[in-house]
């Protein structure tokens, strides 16, 4: 056993400071994973409904 696994057996987890961000990037790996056929969403080029909706919001208040 190495002095890093011990180490890194007594330190806890961190924790993301963002949580949104993070649930976004967990969101685009099981979309990426789980896709077939469409490349965009292999790739993780999409837009989510949240996504739209503030590009609307942001749109309108010009």
């Amino acid at each position: 056993m190495n002095l890093r696994t011990l180490f890194g057996a007594l330190t806890p987890p961190t924790v993301p400071k963002n949580r949104q961000r993070s649930r976004r990037e967990n969101l685009k790996a099981a979309i990426t994973l789980s896709a077939s056929g469409n490349v965009l969403l292999q790739t993780g080029r999409y837009k989510t409904d949240g996504d739209i909706s503030r590009a609307k919001k942001k749109l309108s208040s010009f």
